[in-house]
């Protein structure tokens, strides 16, 4: 749950642009063509005797085969989510219903951020104010075939992909359960979304309400052809829902303009002064739908312009909401690991250091208000003590990452950051290929990088230390960091993506200034017998378990030395790599200030 912290309408600009090829692998500046940086999936096959206890085989026929472990276990999954689904919905004839069906014709809810069906506010008011309910999600070019806006990444990786598609499957599945289903067209939403409603004769077109920019500007294109669009119904019209926090805006003691700039002090006035509001109790039936002939299909992998989304090693996230519960139902109840989560969230290895919700959270398969309804049930019937108020606690962060967003604007994607601080920052691509590829020569980043890139995702504990090094150490651009994590997390959502890289680079809300991670520290501290970085590492498996994080010659030489931290463990740095860097940062072009 840890990661649940890194789980408007001018663009994202900027002075200096690199654009991506994911064909060839190489960088473009205006034309001119950099070094290629193949992007570097792990392949290692190597794992201990420990380990491989612990984690399933990915092919029962070969003894060579990668090992994962999938997340969660599909064992039970579909009758634990038909549980959770009987307690958070109602009959129809039952008398404890909230609202009754009143409505006429017919109401479009378009699915983005929120793949689910329990409470989804959104959902439930289409399906009070008419007679039928018309599901839609649209695959939007510019989030599958596109590229992050400074550095030209993929817009979206291979793995969240993949993790997308398993999601819409699961979510097209549970609407038909309840009578309904899932029309699936591609294309931008502001160019579908009219046509159906001019089709159906829909009133409103129902969604939850983004905050950034990107999105947020979609919302605007939809809304403004809507009111061009001449039905029989007088004016259909975009009615956005808030559904994305524990905290709904409309309960907060200030306004998003007036957030305090410190987290503490918004987690304090919340805590104090407001309400977490009860999921929506949904109806146990939703149909009928409109007369559609065909609903379309969930994209294949290929479609969305990618080609492999597998996982071969560490952990295999499975999308969508039955995932979702069944997940919160493994940790919570079967494994009962809540009780201790404050004192494990810290790991780095394994399914269970953490709740690992965040994937769901990001994707809107699982909503945080169902999450802070278990937690209360298990402390009324089984345990109350920190670590259940801590999972509560990195949910508000989530939440106070996205209400900054709203007052930050896109001040959050610029370089200085919302304090709009003027920091030169080097983009030299070699560093950052060392750095993303998980080739530095620290075992602690490399491991943490090569998981990453493997898995789509990260501990909160190895985010903030990759980070700290890239922008610390090295001295790269933030915006560099953050958009490699847009393309690669499965539980990317760019208000806690952006929000936690601008706290990590100092540009952003933090008290504390320079906040800095020692490579040495955190590795002492959280893999003291290296058992992280020798299964991402497997050529440092056969080291002591002392030397396995300070291999010294026996691994890569590092590419910087340290801007704090160095022990005698190591001192193996490179000098002529570091002289090299030296010389090549003065040659760089130096990206200064904040300019939009």
């Amino acid at each position: 749950m840890s990661t649940l912290r890194w789980s408007l309408s001018s663009p994202r600009l900027s002075l200096t642009r690199f654009l991506y090829n994911p064909t060839t692998h190489h960088f473009c500046l205006y034309g001119s063509v950099l070094p290629s940086f193949p992007i570097t999936m792990s392949t290692s096959t190597s794992a201990t005797a420990d380990q491989k206890t612990h984690f399933r085989s990915a092919s029962t026929s070969s003894p060579t085969a990668e090992s994962y472990q999938v997340i969660p276990s599909v064992d039970e999954m579909d009758r634990i989510a038909e549980q959770t689904f009987q307690r958070y919905t109602v009959s129809q004839s039952s008398s404890n219903s909230i609202a009754r069906r009143s409505g006429k014709g017919v109401a479009i809810v378009w699915f983005r951020n929120d793949l689910r069906v329990l409470d989804n506010e959104a959902l439930f008011r289409a399906w009070v104010s008419s007679e039928a309910v018309l599901p839609l999600y649209c695959v939007d070019p510019r989030l599958f075939n596109s590229t992050t806006h400074y550095f030209g990444f993929p817009k979206t990786g291979a793995l969240r992909a993949q993790f997308l598609i398993e999601c819409l499957a699961d979510l097209k599945k549970k609407l038909m359960n309840l009578g309904l289903n899932l029309l699936i067209q591609h294309g931008k939403p502001e160019e579908i979304i009219p046509t159906l409603v001019k089709a159906f004769g829909a009133h409103t077109v129902y969604a939850h309400k983004e905050t950034c920019s990107e999105e947020v500007n979609v919302e605007r294109l939809v809304s403004r052809v809507l009111g061009k669009v001449e039905t029989s119904i007088n004016s259909p019209k975009l009615q956005l829902i808030w559904g994305s926090t524990m905290y709904h805006i409309d309960d907060l003691p200030f306004d998003t303009n007036c957030l305090p700039d410190v987290y503490t002090q918004f987690r304090k006035s919340v805590e104090s002064k407001t309400v977490v509001r009860g999921c929506i109790k949904m109806p146990s039936s939703l149909g009928p739908p409109p007369n559609i002939g065909d609903w379309g299909r969930v994209p294949s992998l290929d479609q969305l312009g990618h080609h492999e989304g597998k996982v071969n090693k560490g952990m295999r996230f499975v999308g969508g909401e039955s995932a979702a519960l069944s997940r919160v139902h493994e940790y919570f109840w079967k494994k009962d690991l809540l009780r201790i989560y404050k004192e494990t969230r810290n790991g780095m290895l394994g399914p269970d250091y953490s709740t690992k919700f965040s994937p769901w959270l990001a994707s809107g398969s699982l909503s945080p208000r169902l999450i802070y309804e278990e937690v209360r049930r298990y402390e009324k019937e089984r345990l109350s003590n920190g670590s259940t108020y801590w999972v509560l606690f990195e949910l508000i962060w989530r939440d106070y990452f996205r209400f900054l967003s709203i007052k930050c604007g896109n001040s959050l994607f610029h370089l200085g950051g919302p304090r709009k601080l003027k920091t030169s920052w080097s983009q030299d691509q070699l560093l950052f290929k060392s750095w993303r590829d998980g080739h530095t020569g620290y075992p602690l980043i490399d491991a943490n990088m090569k998981e990453l890139s493997t898995t789509g995702f990260m501990s909160n504990r190895g985010r903030q230390i990759v980070c700290s090094f890239l922008v610390r150490d090295m001295g790269i651009d933030w915006r560099m960091g953050a958009e490699w994590f847009e393309t690669c997390l499965l539980d990317y959502d760019p208000c806690s993506n952006y929000g936690n890289w601008t706290y990590g680079a100092g540009v952003g809300n933090d008290p504390r200034e320079d906040r800095y991670f020692s490579i040495p520290k955190q590795a002492q501290t959280y893999d003291s017998e290296g058992m992280y970085v020798s299964y991402w590492l497997p050529e440092l498996a056969a080291l002591p378990k002392e030397k396995r994080n300070f291999p010294g010659h026996l691994y890569i030489n590092p590419v910087v030395s340290l801007k704090y931290g160095n022990t005698n463990k190591s001192k193996n740095i490179n000098k002529d790599s570091v002289l090299t860097k030296r010389r090549s940062r003065s040659q760089l072009t130096k990206i200064k200030g904040s300019q939009r």
